[in-house]
Protein backbone atom coordinates (compact mmCIF):
# COMPACT_ATOMS: atom_id res chain seq x y z
CA UNK A 1 0.00 0.00 0.00
CA UNK A 2 2.13 2.88 -1.28
CA UNK A 3 -0.06 5.50 -2.92
CA UNK A 4 -3.35 7.32 -2.57
CA UNK A 5 -4.56 5.28 -5.55
CA UNK A 6 -3.94 2.04 -3.66
CA UNK A 7 -6.13 3.41 -0.89
CA UNK A 8 -8.76 4.53 -3.41
CA UNK A 9 -9.08 1.08 -5.02
CA UNK A 10 -9.24 -0.59 -1.61
CA UNK A 11 -12.03 1.81 -0.59
CA UNK A 12 -14.02 0.96 -3.69
CA UNK A 13 -13.81 -2.73 -2.77
CA UNK A 14 -15.02 -2.27 0.79
CA UNK A 15 -17.85 -0.03 -0.50
CA UNK A 16 -18.98 -2.97 -2.62
CA UNK A 17 -18.90 -5.18 0.48
CA UNK A 18 -20.99 -2.60 2.36
CA UNK A 19 -23.57 -2.35 -0.41
CA UNK A 20 -23.76 -6.15 -0.61
CA UNK A 21 -24.44 -6.34 3.13
CA UNK A 22 -26.81 -3.40 3.62
CA UNK A 23 -29.85 -2.05 1.81
CA UNK A 24 -30.02 1.74 2.10
CA UNK A 25 -33.64 2.79 2.34
CA UNK A 26 -34.45 6.37 1.41
CA UNK A 27 -37.90 7.46 2.58
CA UNK A 28 -39.31 10.26 0.48
CA UNK A 29 -37.05 10.09 -2.57
CA UNK A 30 -38.82 9.58 -5.86
CA UNK A 31 -35.97 7.65 -7.49
CA UNK A 32 -33.52 4.98 -6.28
CA UNK A 33 -30.12 6.38 -5.31
CA UNK A 34 -26.85 4.97 -6.64
CA UNK A 35 -24.65 5.33 -3.58
CA UNK A 36 -21.25 4.10 -4.75
CA UNK A 37 -19.75 7.40 -5.94
CA UNK A 38 -21.16 9.27 -2.95
CA UNK A 39 -19.61 6.75 -0.55
CA UNK A 40 -16.32 7.02 -2.42
CA UNK A 41 -16.34 10.79 -1.81
CA UNK A 42 -16.99 10.22 1.89
CA UNK A 43 -14.01 7.88 2.22
CA UNK A 44 -11.51 9.61 -0.06
CA UNK A 45 -10.37 12.38 2.28
CA UNK A 46 -9.29 10.57 5.45
CA UNK A 47 -5.59 10.19 4.88
CA UNK A 48 -5.64 11.78 1.40
CA UNK A 49 -3.26 14.57 2.42
CA UNK A 50 -0.95 12.29 4.40
CA UNK A 51 1.30 11.76 1.37
CA UNK A 52 4.77 10.29 1.84
CA UNK A 53 4.96 10.44 5.62
CA UNK A 54 1.88 8.27 6.13
CA UNK A 55 1.90 4.48 6.26
CA UNK A 56 -1.07 3.48 4.10
CA UNK A 57 -0.87 -0.12 5.19
CA UNK A 58 -1.64 1.06 8.73
CA UNK A 59 -4.57 3.10 7.40
CA UNK A 60 -5.99 0.05 5.66
CA UNK A 61 -5.70 -2.03 8.81
CA UNK A 62 -7.65 0.69 10.58
CA UNK A 63 -10.40 0.56 7.94
CA UNK A 64 -12.06 -2.23 9.85
CA UNK A 65 -14.61 -1.32 12.49
CA UNK A 66 -16.10 -3.64 15.07
CA UNK A 67 -19.84 -3.95 15.41
CA UNK A 68 -20.34 -1.99 18.62
CA UNK A 69 -19.61 1.56 17.48
CA UNK A 70 -21.87 1.74 14.38
CA UNK A 71 -24.68 -0.23 16.04
CA UNK A 72 -24.64 2.06 19.08
CA UNK A 73 -24.58 5.09 16.79
CA UNK A 74 -27.52 3.76 14.77
CA UNK A 75 -29.58 3.01 17.90
CA UNK A 76 -28.96 6.50 19.26
CA UNK A 77 -30.07 8.04 15.95
CA UNK A 78 -33.14 5.78 15.82
CA UNK A 79 -34.39 6.65 19.30
CA UNK A 80 -33.35 10.29 19.24
CA UNK A 81 -36.37 12.53 19.68
CA UNK A 82 -37.61 13.63 16.29
CA UNK A 83 -37.66 17.38 15.79
CA UNK A 84 -40.95 18.90 14.73
CA UNK A 85 -40.80 20.18 11.18
CA UNK A 86 -41.02 23.95 11.08
CA UNK A 87 -43.05 25.86 8.54
CA UNK A 88 -41.60 25.59 5.06
CA UNK A 89 -39.08 28.38 4.44
CA UNK A 90 -38.14 28.38 0.78
CA UNK A 91 -37.75 31.85 -0.79
CA UNK A 92 -39.50 32.74 -4.01
CA UNK A 93 -36.04 33.26 -5.54
CA UNK A 94 -35.39 29.53 -5.25
CA UNK A 95 -38.76 28.70 -6.82
CA UNK A 96 -38.25 30.74 -9.98
CA UNK A 97 -34.50 30.77 -10.67
CA UNK A 98 -33.31 29.12 -13.84
CA UNK A 99 -29.81 28.57 -12.45
CA UNK A 100 -28.80 27.63 -8.91
CA UNK A 101 -25.22 28.07 -7.72
CA UNK A 102 -24.57 25.75 -4.77
CA UNK A 103 -21.51 26.64 -2.68
CA UNK A 104 -19.91 24.89 0.26
CA UNK A 105 -18.31 28.13 1.46
CA UNK A 106 -19.37 31.70 0.83
CA UNK A 107 -15.81 32.53 -0.25
CA UNK A 108 -16.20 30.30 -3.31
CA UNK A 109 -18.15 33.21 -4.76
CA UNK A 110 -14.78 34.83 -5.56
CA UNK A 111 -14.40 32.72 -8.68
CA UNK A 112 -18.02 33.36 -9.65
CA UNK A 113 -18.08 37.17 -9.53
CA UNK A 114 -17.15 37.85 -13.19
CA UNK A 115 -19.72 35.25 -14.24
CA UNK A 116 -22.42 36.61 -11.93
CA UNK A 117 -21.90 40.10 -13.31
CA UNK A 118 -22.26 38.71 -16.82
CA UNK A 119 -25.37 36.71 -15.91
CA UNK A 120 -27.06 39.48 -13.93
CA UNK A 121 -29.02 40.94 -16.83
CA UNK A 122 -29.43 37.71 -18.79
CA UNK A 123 -31.16 35.20 -16.53
CA UNK A 124 -32.59 34.57 -13.08
CA UNK A 125 -30.24 32.80 -10.69
CA UNK A 126 -29.93 32.05 -6.98
CA UNK A 127 -26.93 31.37 -4.75
CA UNK A 128 -27.13 28.93 -1.85
CA UNK A 129 -24.17 28.34 0.45
CA UNK A 130 -23.41 26.39 3.63
CA UNK A 131 -20.60 28.04 5.60
CA UNK A 132 -19.37 31.57 6.29
CA UNK A 133 -15.61 31.61 5.66
CA UNK A 134 -15.39 35.29 4.74
CA UNK A 135 -16.98 38.59 5.74
CA UNK A 136 -17.18 39.78 2.14
CA UNK A 137 -20.72 40.73 1.14
CA UNK A 138 -20.33 40.44 -2.64
CA UNK A 139 -23.03 43.02 -3.30
CA UNK A 140 -25.46 43.32 -5.03
CA UNK A 141 -25.90 39.54 -5.06
CA UNK A 142 -28.11 37.74 -2.55
CA UNK A 143 -26.67 34.73 -0.74
CA UNK A 144 -29.05 32.26 0.90
CA UNK A 145 -27.60 30.17 3.71
CA UNK A 146 -28.78 26.57 3.58
CA UNK A 147 -29.45 26.21 7.30
CA UNK A 148 -31.84 29.19 7.23
CA UNK A 149 -34.17 27.23 4.95
CA UNK A 150 -36.81 24.72 5.95
CA UNK A 151 -38.21 22.07 3.63
CA UNK A 152 -39.63 18.57 3.60
CA UNK A 153 -37.49 15.91 5.25
CA UNK A 154 -36.09 12.78 3.64
CA UNK A 155 -34.97 10.04 6.02
CA UNK A 156 -32.43 7.27 5.47
CA UNK A 157 -32.75 3.81 7.02
CA UNK A 158 -31.09 0.44 6.57
CA UNK A 159 -31.95 -3.18 5.94
CA UNK A 160 -29.54 -6.09 6.25
CA UNK A 161 -29.11 -8.32 3.20
CA UNK A 162 -26.41 -10.52 4.71
CA UNK A 163 -24.22 -10.61 7.79
CA UNK A 164 -21.76 -7.71 7.42
CA UNK A 165 -18.02 -8.08 8.00
CA UNK A 166 -15.87 -5.54 9.83
CA UNK A 167 -14.97 -3.73 6.59
CA UNK A 168 -18.66 -3.22 5.84
CA UNK A 169 -19.10 -1.91 9.37
CA UNK A 170 -16.29 0.57 8.77
CA UNK A 171 -18.19 2.01 5.81
CA UNK A 172 -21.44 1.99 7.81
CA UNK A 173 -19.74 3.94 10.58
CA UNK A 174 -18.59 6.60 8.10
CA UNK A 175 -22.04 6.66 6.50
CA UNK A 176 -23.69 7.26 9.88
CA UNK A 177 -21.25 10.11 10.55
CA UNK A 178 -22.52 11.82 7.41
CA UNK A 179 -26.16 10.74 7.60
CA UNK A 180 -27.54 14.10 8.72
CA UNK A 181 -25.82 15.89 5.83
CA UNK A 182 -26.88 13.23 3.35
CA UNK A 183 -30.50 13.64 4.44
CA UNK A 184 -30.22 17.43 4.30
CA UNK A 185 -28.87 17.46 0.73
CA UNK A 186 -31.40 14.92 -0.52
CA UNK A 187 -34.21 16.90 1.12
CA UNK A 188 -33.08 20.22 -0.33
CA UNK A 189 -32.56 19.03 -3.90
CA UNK A 190 -35.80 17.02 -3.85
CA UNK A 191 -37.75 20.06 -2.62
CA UNK A 192 -36.07 22.18 -5.30
CA UNK A 193 -37.00 19.62 -7.95
CA UNK A 194 -40.63 19.63 -6.81
CA UNK A 195 -41.09 23.39 -6.41
CA UNK A 196 -39.03 24.96 -9.20
CA UNK A 197 -40.29 24.10 -12.67
CA UNK A 198 -38.10 26.80 -14.27
CA UNK A 199 -34.79 25.33 -13.09
CA UNK A 200 -32.34 24.39 -15.83
CA UNK A 201 -28.98 23.99 -14.11
CA UNK A 202 -27.35 23.49 -10.72
CA UNK A 203 -23.75 24.74 -10.80
CA UNK A 204 -21.13 23.80 -8.18
CA UNK A 205 -17.72 25.29 -7.46
CA UNK A 206 -15.16 22.53 -6.78
CA UNK A 207 -18.04 20.06 -6.74
CA UNK A 208 -15.56 17.24 -7.36
CA UNK A 209 -14.73 17.52 -3.65
CA UNK A 210 -18.33 17.41 -2.44
CA UNK A 211 -20.73 14.50 -2.39
CA UNK A 212 -23.59 17.03 -2.45
CA UNK A 213 -22.94 17.24 -6.20
CA UNK A 214 -23.28 13.45 -6.57
CA UNK A 215 -26.60 13.49 -4.71
CA UNK A 216 -27.84 16.47 -6.72
CA UNK A 217 -27.17 14.61 -9.96
CA UNK A 218 -29.00 11.57 -8.60
CA UNK A 219 -32.08 13.62 -7.71
CA UNK A 220 -32.27 15.29 -11.14
CA UNK A 221 -31.03 12.37 -13.25
CA UNK A 222 -34.34 11.75 -15.06
CA UNK A 223 -35.13 15.41 -15.66
CA UNK A 224 -33.89 18.14 -18.00
CA UNK A 225 -31.96 19.84 -15.18
CA UNK A 226 -28.19 19.64 -15.68
CA UNK A 227 -25.49 19.44 -13.01
CA UNK A 228 -22.33 21.43 -13.83
CA UNK A 229 -19.03 22.16 -12.13
CA UNK A 230 -16.50 25.00 -12.06
CA UNK A 231 -12.90 24.41 -10.96
CA UNK A 232 -11.52 26.40 -8.02
CA UNK A 233 -7.97 25.07 -8.15
CA UNK A 234 -5.43 23.23 -10.27
CA UNK A 235 -6.40 19.63 -11.09
CA UNK A 236 -4.09 16.65 -11.55
CA UNK A 237 -6.59 13.80 -11.76
CA UNK A 238 -6.15 12.60 -8.17
CA UNK A 239 -8.60 10.25 -6.40
CA UNK A 240 -10.69 13.16 -5.11
CA UNK A 241 -11.29 14.10 -8.77
CA UNK A 242 -12.68 10.65 -9.61
CA UNK A 243 -16.26 9.36 -9.25
CA UNK A 244 -17.94 12.62 -10.21
CA UNK A 245 -21.50 12.86 -11.51
CA UNK A 246 -21.63 15.98 -13.68
CA UNK A 247 -23.19 16.68 -17.03
CA UNK A 248 -20.46 19.26 -17.67
CA UNK A 249 -17.17 20.03 -15.92
CA UNK A 250 -15.55 23.29 -17.08
CA UNK A 251 -11.73 23.10 -17.04
CA UNK A 252 -8.96 25.61 -17.69
CA UNK A 253 -6.91 23.96 -20.42
CA UNK A 254 -6.26 20.82 -22.44
CA UNK A 255 -3.57 19.50 -20.08
CA UNK A 256 -5.95 19.51 -17.11
CA UNK A 257 -8.56 17.78 -19.24
CA UNK A 258 -5.98 15.12 -20.09
CA UNK A 259 -5.03 14.63 -16.41
CA UNK A 260 -8.66 14.25 -15.36
CA UNK A 261 -9.47 11.86 -18.18
CA UNK A 262 -6.38 9.65 -18.04
CA UNK A 263 -5.69 9.62 -14.28
CA UNK A 264 -9.14 9.97 -12.68
CA UNK A 265 -11.08 8.40 -15.58
CA UNK A 266 -13.44 11.37 -15.85
CA UNK A 267 -15.28 10.94 -19.19
CA UNK A 268 -13.75 13.23 -21.80
CA UNK A 269 -17.18 14.14 -23.16
CA UNK A 270 -18.19 15.99 -19.97
CA UNK A 271 -14.92 17.99 -19.78
CA UNK A 272 -15.26 21.34 -21.53
CA UNK A 273 -12.10 23.46 -21.93
CA UNK A 274 -13.00 27.14 -21.51
CA UNK A 275 -10.21 28.83 -19.52
CA UNK A 276 -9.94 30.36 -16.05
CA UNK A 277 -12.78 32.82 -15.37
CA UNK A 278 -10.55 35.07 -13.21
CA UNK A 279 -7.43 35.31 -15.38
CA UNK A 280 -8.30 38.67 -16.91
CA UNK A 281 -9.26 40.10 -13.52
CA UNK A 282 -6.07 38.82 -11.87
CA UNK A 283 -3.81 40.13 -14.62
CA UNK A 284 -5.31 43.59 -14.17
CA UNK A 285 -5.47 43.59 -10.37
CA UNK A 286 -4.60 46.93 -8.75
CA UNK A 287 -3.24 47.09 -5.22
CA UNK A 288 -6.25 47.79 -3.00
CA UNK A 289 -4.48 49.41 -0.03
CA UNK A 290 -7.11 47.86 2.27
CA UNK A 291 -4.93 45.85 4.66
CA UNK A 292 -3.03 48.09 7.10
CA UNK A 293 -0.66 45.33 8.23
CA UNK A 294 0.35 44.61 4.64
CA UNK A 295 0.65 48.32 3.83
CA UNK A 296 3.01 48.95 6.73
CA UNK A 297 5.10 45.81 6.24
CA UNK A 298 5.76 46.14 2.52
CA UNK A 299 6.97 49.77 2.91
CA UNK A 300 9.79 48.66 5.23
CA UNK A 301 11.68 46.49 2.75
CA UNK A 302 13.28 46.73 -0.68
CA UNK A 303 12.50 43.10 -1.48
CA UNK A 304 9.47 41.01 -0.51
CA UNK A 305 9.56 37.22 -0.73
CA UNK A 306 6.24 35.44 -0.19
CA UNK A 307 5.84 31.86 0.99
CA UNK A 308 2.42 30.29 0.48
CA UNK A 309 2.08 27.37 2.89
CA UNK A 310 0.43 24.14 1.81
CA UNK A 311 -2.07 21.76 3.37
CA UNK A 312 -0.24 18.82 1.78
CA UNK A 313 2.14 16.82 3.91
CA UNK A 314 5.46 15.62 2.54
CA UNK A 315 8.92 14.80 3.79
CA UNK A 316 10.73 18.08 3.02
CA UNK A 317 7.91 20.50 3.84
CA UNK A 318 9.32 22.02 7.02
CA UNK A 319 12.86 21.93 5.62
CA UNK A 320 11.75 24.14 2.74
CA UNK A 321 9.93 26.49 5.11
CA UNK A 322 13.03 26.87 7.29
CA UNK A 323 15.34 27.41 4.31
CA UNK A 324 13.20 30.31 3.06
CA UNK A 325 13.10 31.91 6.52
CA UNK A 326 16.89 31.59 6.95
CA UNK A 327 17.49 33.02 3.47
CA UNK A 328 15.43 36.13 4.20
CA UNK A 329 16.94 36.63 7.65
CA UNK A 330 20.40 37.01 6.08
CA UNK A 331 19.36 40.26 4.39
CA UNK A 332 17.87 43.04 6.57
CA UNK A 333 16.50 44.77 3.45
CA UNK A 334 14.38 41.72 2.68
CA UNK A 335 10.96 40.93 4.15
CA UNK A 336 9.11 37.60 4.19
CA UNK A 337 5.35 37.30 3.92
CA UNK A 338 3.91 33.96 4.98
CA UNK A 339 0.38 33.34 3.71
CA UNK A 340 -1.11 30.30 5.41
CA UNK A 341 -3.31 28.00 3.39
CA UNK A 342 -6.79 27.99 4.91
CA UNK A 343 -6.68 24.18 5.20
CA UNK A 344 -3.13 23.93 6.53
CA UNK A 345 -3.29 22.14 9.89
CA UNK A 346 0.42 22.58 10.57
CA UNK A 347 0.71 26.36 10.61
CA UNK A 348 1.87 26.18 14.23
CA UNK A 349 5.33 25.62 12.71
CA UNK A 350 5.44 29.38 12.13
CA UNK A 351 4.50 30.39 15.70
CA UNK A 352 8.12 31.08 16.80
CA UNK A 353 8.48 33.59 13.94
CA UNK A 354 5.29 35.62 14.35
CA UNK A 355 7.00 38.38 16.37
CA UNK A 356 9.94 38.64 13.98
CA UNK A 357 10.07 42.13 12.45
CA UNK A 358 11.22 40.72 9.09
CA UNK A 359 8.28 38.35 8.83
CA UNK A 360 4.58 39.09 8.38
CA UNK A 361 2.05 36.28 8.79
CA UNK A 362 -1.44 36.24 7.25
CA UNK A 363 -4.23 33.69 7.77
CA UNK A 364 -7.82 33.34 6.56
CA UNK A 365 -9.41 33.47 3.15
CA UNK A 366 -9.52 36.64 1.06
CA UNK A 367 -8.85 36.62 -2.68
CA UNK A 368 -8.26 40.37 -2.65
CA UNK A 369 -5.63 40.07 0.10
CA UNK A 370 -3.97 37.17 -1.71
CA UNK A 371 -3.67 39.23 -4.89
CA UNK A 372 -2.40 42.25 -2.94
CA UNK A 373 0.30 40.05 -1.39
CA UNK A 374 1.41 38.83 -4.82
CA UNK A 375 1.33 42.41 -6.06
CA UNK A 376 3.94 43.59 -3.52
CA UNK A 377 6.17 40.51 -3.93
CA UNK A 378 9.31 40.15 -6.02
CA UNK A 379 9.02 36.35 -5.96
CA UNK A 380 6.54 33.80 -4.61
CA UNK A 381 7.06 30.22 -3.48
CA UNK A 382 4.26 27.65 -3.53
CA UNK A 383 3.71 23.90 -3.76
CA UNK A 384 1.92 22.91 -6.95
CA UNK A 385 -1.01 25.23 -6.30
CA UNK A 386 -3.22 27.73 -8.09
CA UNK A 387 -1.00 30.48 -6.65
CA UNK A 388 1.52 29.66 -9.40
CA UNK A 389 -1.04 30.65 -12.05
CA UNK A 390 -2.04 33.80 -10.19
CA UNK A 391 1.55 34.88 -9.63
CA UNK A 392 2.56 34.38 -13.27
CA UNK A 393 -0.56 36.18 -14.48
CA UNK A 394 0.45 39.19 -12.33
CA UNK A 395 4.00 39.17 -13.70
CA UNK A 396 5.60 37.91 -10.48
CA UNK A 397 8.09 35.01 -10.73
CA UNK A 398 6.96 31.84 -8.97
CA UNK A 399 8.88 28.82 -7.69
CA UNK A 400 6.79 25.67 -7.36
CA UNK A 401 8.29 22.93 -5.20
CA UNK A 402 6.91 19.58 -6.36
CA UNK A 403 8.69 16.29 -5.83
CA UNK A 404 7.73 15.01 -9.28
CA UNK A 405 10.48 15.17 -11.97
CA UNK A 406 8.31 17.61 -13.93
CA UNK A 407 5.74 20.03 -12.60
CA UNK A 408 2.18 18.77 -12.84
CA UNK A 409 1.00 22.34 -13.35
CA UNK A 410 0.16 23.11 -16.98
CA UNK A 411 2.09 26.38 -16.95
CA UNK A 412 4.55 27.59 -19.53
CA UNK A 413 6.59 30.78 -19.44
CA UNK A 414 9.85 32.23 -18.26
CA UNK A 415 8.45 33.39 -14.91
CA UNK A 416 7.63 29.86 -13.72
CA UNK A 417 10.29 27.70 -12.08
CA UNK A 418 9.78 24.11 -10.94
CA UNK A 419 12.17 22.57 -8.42
CA UNK A 420 12.06 19.11 -6.84
CA UNK A 421 15.20 19.13 -4.68
CA UNK A 422 15.83 21.24 -1.60
CA UNK A 423 19.35 22.17 -2.71
CA UNK A 424 17.86 23.91 -5.78
CA UNK A 425 15.82 26.37 -3.72
CA UNK A 426 18.31 29.03 -2.59
CA UNK A 427 20.23 29.26 -5.90
CA UNK A 428 16.91 29.66 -7.71
CA UNK A 429 15.76 32.38 -5.31
CA UNK A 430 19.06 34.23 -5.77
CA UNK A 431 18.90 33.88 -9.54
CA UNK A 432 15.37 35.26 -9.70
CA UNK A 433 16.07 38.21 -7.44
CA UNK A 434 19.26 39.07 -9.39
CA UNK A 435 18.00 38.62 -12.93
CA UNK A 436 14.23 38.84 -13.25
CA UNK A 437 12.46 42.17 -13.27
CA UNK A 438 8.88 42.12 -12.08
CA UNK A 439 6.59 43.52 -14.76
CA UNK A 440 2.85 43.58 -14.89
CA UNK A 441 1.25 41.46 -17.57
CA UNK A 442 -1.80 43.14 -19.02
CA UNK A 443 -4.27 41.25 -21.17
CA UNK A 444 -7.54 42.06 -22.81
CA UNK A 445 -7.99 38.64 -24.37
CA UNK A 446 -9.54 36.96 -21.35
CA UNK A 447 -12.74 38.98 -21.34
CA UNK A 448 -13.92 36.49 -23.97
CA UNK A 449 -13.43 33.66 -21.44
CA UNK A 450 -16.01 35.16 -19.10
CA UNK A 451 -18.34 35.65 -22.05
CA UNK A 452 -17.87 32.00 -23.00
CA UNK A 453 -18.75 30.87 -19.47
CA UNK A 454 -21.85 33.06 -19.45
CA UNK A 455 -22.95 31.71 -22.83
CA UNK A 456 -22.35 28.09 -21.80
CA UNK A 457 -24.13 28.45 -18.45
CA UNK A 458 -27.10 30.33 -19.88
CA UNK A 459 -27.31 27.85 -22.74
CA UNK A 460 -28.88 24.44 -22.17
Amino acid sequence: MKTIWDKYHYDRKIIDEFLAAFEIKVQGAAEPINWKNTLSKILVWDGFNMDLKYDYSTLIQNRKTGYLKPIAKFIIKFFKKKSHLNDIIFPHTLKQSKILFFLKNRGEAEILLPLLNGLYQKTDFAIVYEHDDTKELYKPFEFIKLNTLSFGEIKIGFGIKKIPNNKSMFVLNNFLNEQANLEKYLSFFTHLKTHNNALKKVVFVAGENKYAANLCHQVFKNTLVKTENLMNGAKYGWPNDADVDFDTWYVWNEKMKLFLNENAKVPAEILKVVGHPLEHQIKNHKYSNKNNALNQFQRQFDIIVTLFSTSLQFEKKFTIYKMVIDFVKQNPKMGLIIKAHQSDKEVSFFNPYKDDSQISFFEGFSKNLLLDIINVSQVTLSFGSTVSFESIWMGVPNISYEEAPKSLLPIEGELFYHINKEEELIPKLQQILNEVDKSKVQSNTMTSVVEKYVDFIVGC
